[in-house]
């Protein structure tokens, strides 16, 4: 039962993110055939950063004005599911959208997707691994599992000892609010799904913040290796879509490696994506700076595209 409530929190991190980015993702995609290339990881990207805005909002009121976790469980549960009901409307309203989701929807029909897929999925697990199997000592780098803990057992919103894990009273501004946003993330999830301390920070956090930081690396993958010197003649600076392809595979195969070689480097960021993916370091280091770098990428792509038209 416990697999199955952590898997219902993976599949709403990853597919609920995703259907509400395919709105963004549509508006952000070329109407060149090889700008519209499989936009999943583009849709988590931006669904997640939305939902998460979109949940800072009474973490922020709770606070400044001195509320109580149950405020903020109540008002973002309320504002997320509003989110997804409206996103799951304009689907099926907006034409331009619901083009673009059929034609995602037509890639599966292609034997060479589900072979890129493949290559992806085990790339991905043999990150995941690593994450399952760590077994982290009782003392965290910083402070993260213990506010969490503080906040699953008073209820309060930040004001905590960090050395022992107590609550010291209830304290307000705009620094707590900072402090307090992503462990109030993960209770919200942990509350929502009835999960532990553990199983949230050390199995669904890690396979979560995984998916976004291999999403953030192939969009930027995407957009750079789609230009090519060698093929400016011939396809006017876009790369052939089979070449495209492989490149992308051989620059994700290179990031894995990468990332597994840092495994044993202490204070690297691919030790802290391996071992402590719950921090907020890792949040912005390897998911937040590289997803906007991928949509400044995208947005010069965007912006070069329209200019050649013009011309």
């Amino acid at each position: 039962m416990n697999m199955i409530r952590m898997a219902g929190a993976l599949l709403l991190l990853l597919c609920g993110s995703s259907m509400i980015g395919m709105i963004p993702a549509a508006l952000l995609c070329g109407r060149k055939e090889q700008d519209r290339h499989c936009c999943a990881g583009r849709a988590l990207l931006l669904g997640t950063g939305i939902c998460m805005l979109c949940f800072a909002l009474p973490v922020t009121v709770a606070c400044v004005r001195g509320k109580s976790f149950l405020f903020v469980f109540r008002l973002g549960g309320s504002l997320l599911a509003l989110l997804l009901a409206l996103a799951l409307c304009l689907l099926f309203f907006i034409r331009r959208v619901r083009r673009f989701c059929m034609e995602q929807l037509a890639l599966l029909r292609s034997r060479k997707w589900w072979i890129s897929f493949g290559i992806l999925a085990g790339l991905y697990a043999s990150l995941a691994i690593i994450c399952l199997l760590h077994r982290p000592l009782l003392e965290s780098r910083f402070d993260l599992p213990e506010r969490l803990s503080a906040m699953q057992g008073t209820n309060l919103m930040g004001g905590i000892n960090p050395l022992t894990g107590e609550m010291t009273g209830v304290s307000s501004g705009w620094g707590t609010a900072a402090r307090s946003f992503l462990p109030a993330w993960y209770l919200f999830l942990m509350r929502l799904f009835h999960l532990q301390v553990w199983d949230m920070l050390f199995k669904v956090a890690p396979l979560w913040l995984l998916a976004l930081c291999m999403s953030a690396y192939y969009e930027i993958g995407a957009v750079v290796l789609s230009y090519s010197a060698a093929d400016e003649a011939i396809t006017g600076g876009q790369a052939a879509p089979a070449q495209n392809r492989r490149r992308l595979l051989i620059y994700m195969a290179f990031f894995t490696i990468f990332t597994l070689c840092g495994n044993g480097a202490y204070m690297n960021p691919s030790y802290g994506l391996l071992h402590y993916a719950y921090e907020e370091t890792t949040l912005l280091g390897s998911v937040l700076l590289p997803a906007v770098f991928a949509l400044l990428l995208t947005a010069f792509r965007l912006g070069r595209s329209k200019g050649r038209q013009v011309e």
